[in-house]
């Protein structure tokens, strides 16, 4: 039984969840954070923020390659598997 590859879609959607997150983890522990937000020309915007993107980025697109390998290099032979009769 082959399973699909994983689409760009769900690794938008793992992208977007680990945004969120990381956002909401920023804000929730870091208080010079959650000051930091409140001004638009402040480093977190700058510097924090594109890095926590980047960040995600390359890890869900690492997720997708690692999963998508898996899944091809699984069952080379194509053979059926034995079934309990």
């Amino acid at each position: 039984m082959t399973e699909k590859p994983m689409s760009w879609m769900k690794t938008a959607l793992i992208f977007g969840a680990m945004a969120t997150c990381t956002f909401g983890l920023d804000m929730a522990f870091s208080s010079s954070l959650r000051h930091q937000v409140l001004s638009i020309h402040s480093d977190f915007w700058e510097i924090a923020f594109p890095g926590d993107l980047i960040g995600d980025a390359i890890i869900a697109i690492a997720m997708r390659a690692a999963v998508n390998w898996h899944l091809r290099s699984r069952n080379r032979t194509n053979l059926a598997t034995y079934r309990s009769l």
